[in-house]
């Protein structure tokens, strides 16, 4: 799956402001054993639709990081290869950012985000700046993140935005910053370093902040909890407890100095669980994925923390084939899940080309193993 998400695994020495707001892990609503989930069958969705990106040259993709759609302005954003790529709602290509070191152009986006009411985008390049576009790519303008460099951002009003710092344990002490870019200063700062054992070592997912029924959501791949905003500081909401699957501490001390990618393959290899793949409110259920071989999914009902389940992946909750695309959203979206599904996936290693019918969630959809992937809504 080193294909379907980004991999942005930076060591950036940076001095930054603010205080740490302080919270105990073990204080979480819920506290999970991996060990006690029930494992059963159990579906959460309601509804699947999709949208079929119009394959370009300009537009094709091999995989999708990102996705953000807005329906009401019937703009589908995504992101792929370090660029945005923008569709309209029937998936016709529009446009994409130019890359270079231009005015209004960008080197490598790492993450991005959508803000409806004013109809723009703004992006993080390479980690370093915040560049803002409106709903046709115009360029609006660009802010530098001084001493806070990220790989994650959510708007918090027209001034601030949250931060997800992509180095913490040592000059940063906290993976989420308060950034004020009309004072150009960190204003605030969330979830000290101490709740992971490798701080440093950072896994991207499709989005670390979400939003359901106004409840901020946070969390970070290597914490194994999932936190809510509340009372001006994000507090533990679950604390999920993996027992002997946990990455000893010598071995990520070890694999600090050998290097990031070693460290994810050898602990998987070992059986440990490395990294939180995704943690997101749906359908009143917390989804939480762990990185382990199968990419196995765990829900627990938002209400009772005893109605506590496993599945060994993500599209078996939603009554989707188990395919290696669907294991991990692209988009997480109030109560919808964006998968990006590849065409690839229905292709056996001898069949290099041509056209089929395939049929997902009684939709009946023709491609072409070269199409560009395919968006499901899950609701």
């Amino acid at each position: 799956m080193e294909n379907k998400f980004i991999y942005i695994l930076i060591l950036i020495s940076v001095f930054t402001g603010g205080c740490s707001k302080r919270a105990d892990l073990s204080e979480a609503q819920m506290i999970l054993e991996i060990d006690e989930a029930d494992e059963r069958q159990v579906v959460l969705s309601e509804s699947v639709d999709y949208i079929k990106l119009e394959t370009t040259e300009e537009s094709m993709m091999k995989y999708i990081n990102k996705v953000f759609i807005d329906k009401k302005n019937e703009k589908v954003f995504v992101l792929a290869d370090f660029n945005i790529l923008v569709f309209d709602y029937e998936g016709k290509f529009l446009y994409k950012l130019n890359k270079g070191k231009g005015p209004g152009e960008i080197l490598a986006v790492v993450s991005f985000n959508v803000d409806v009411n004013n109809r723009e985008f703004y992006v993080l390049d390479q980690g370093r700046t915040m560049v803002w576009f409106d709903y046709s790519g115009k360029f609006i303008r660009t802010e530098p993140l001084t001493n806070f460099y990220s790989v994650d951002a959510y708007k918090k009003d027209d001034d601030e935005y949250y931060l997800l710092s992509n180095y913490v344990g040592k000059s940063v002490k906290n993976f989420v910053g308060v950034f004020n870019f009309t004072d150009n200063v960190i204003t605030d700062q969330y979830v000290p370093f101490y709740y992971s054992s490798y701080p440093t070592n950072v896994l991207l997912s499709c989005q670390h902040f979400t939003k359901n029924n106004n409840q901020l959501l946070f969390y970070s791949s290597n914490v194994f909890g999932l936190f809510e905003f509340k009372n001006e500081n994000f507090y533990p909401l679950i604390k999920l407890n993996i027992g002997e699957k946990k990455v000893p501490e010598e071995f990520s001390k070890h694999y600090e100095v050998r290097g990031k990618r070693a460290f994810r393959k050898e602990a998987i290899k070992r059986k440990y669980i490395p990294f939180m793949l995704y943690a997101f409110k749906f359908n009143n259920n917390y989804l939480l994925g762990l990185d382990d071989k199968t990419l196995s999914c765990y829900s627990v009902n938002v209400n009772d923390a005893s109605d506590f389940t496993k599945q060994s992946s993500l599209p078996l909750y939603l009554g989707l084939p188990d395919l290696p695309s669907l294991k991990i959203p692209v988009g997480i979206q109030d109560d919808m899940i964006v998968l990006g599904c590849m065409p690839s996936d229905f292709y056996s290693d001898g069949e290099l080309d041509g056209d089929k019918k395939v049929t997902i969630a009684s939709k009946e959809i023709q491609i072409n193993v070269n199409d560009n992937p395919i968006l499901l809504l899950v609701r």
